[in-house]
Parts: C-alpha cells; structure tokens; sequence
C-alpha cells in the first residue's frame, strides 16, 4: 500500500512537471549558415533560397573578391525588391547587422569595382546567422 501511495505521488508530479514545461516558452536557436555567391563587376547578384529569420540577421564574410567593395542586402522578394537596408560588409568589417529580426527573406550581393577587370566573375564566401 505504502509503495502504491508513492508511485501515485511520483506520477502526480511528473505530470505537474511536465504541465509547467510544455507550457514554458523555449528559445529557438540562431542558425549559422555557411553562405557563399559569385558576384559581377558593378552588378548585384540575386539568390534565390528562401530563408526565414527568428534572431537578427548577421553577415560576416571571410574573404571577398579581391578586396573590392561588397555590399549586401536582404530583401523581401526574390529579384532584390523590399530591401531591408543596404550594408557594406566584407572580410575586414566583422559581423554586421543586416537591418532584419525576423521575418524570410532572400539575398543579395554586388562587388562594386571602378574599373573594368578580366576577372568579371568572383566568389566570396561567409556566414550568415539568423
């Protein structure tokens, strides 16, 4: 009788537990996507995967094509339309915030040269957390 009684009060707060649990909120977690592109000479490079945003999305790029200037922005809509705020970002910058908390969206980046180079096409590589 006495085991009976404490395997009810064990299953009774067990239930109470995991009651307060599944009603806890739970923090979903940042993802760290390994992201590159290939870019052209003073013309924007846009990507087609979709990506959905429940932290603030960071750009850190790790090298760039030959350290020219690139920019980069997410926006709304597949083609560049509905940016969230142009950034420059490249391997010299760090991490930069890229005007998004959440919300999906789809990227876009541009090597921006003043001079015409037989190297038209370059890639850069980074991560992208959201």
């Amino acid at each position: 009788m006495r085991k009976r009684a404490m395997l009810a009060a064990a299953a009774t707060t067990a239930t109470l537990l995991g009651g307060l649990l599944v009603g806890a909120p739970t923090a979903s977690a940042v993802v760290g996507e390994k992201i590159s592109g290939t870019v052209y000479d003073n013309g924007w490079s846009h990507y087609s995967k979709k990506r959905c945003a429940h932290a603030s999305v960071t750009l850190d790029v790790n090298s760039a094509p030959d350290d020219d200037n690139m920019y980069h922005y997410a926006s709304k809509k597949q083609g560049g339309s509905g940016s969230y705020g142009e950034k420059r970002v490249d391997e010299f910058t760090g991490p930069v915030y890229m005007g998004l908390k959440s919300g999906c969206f789809y990227w876009n980046s541009r090597q921006q040269e003043g001079t015409f180079e037989t190297d038209w096409e370059d890639v850069w590589y980074g991560e992208i957390d959201y």
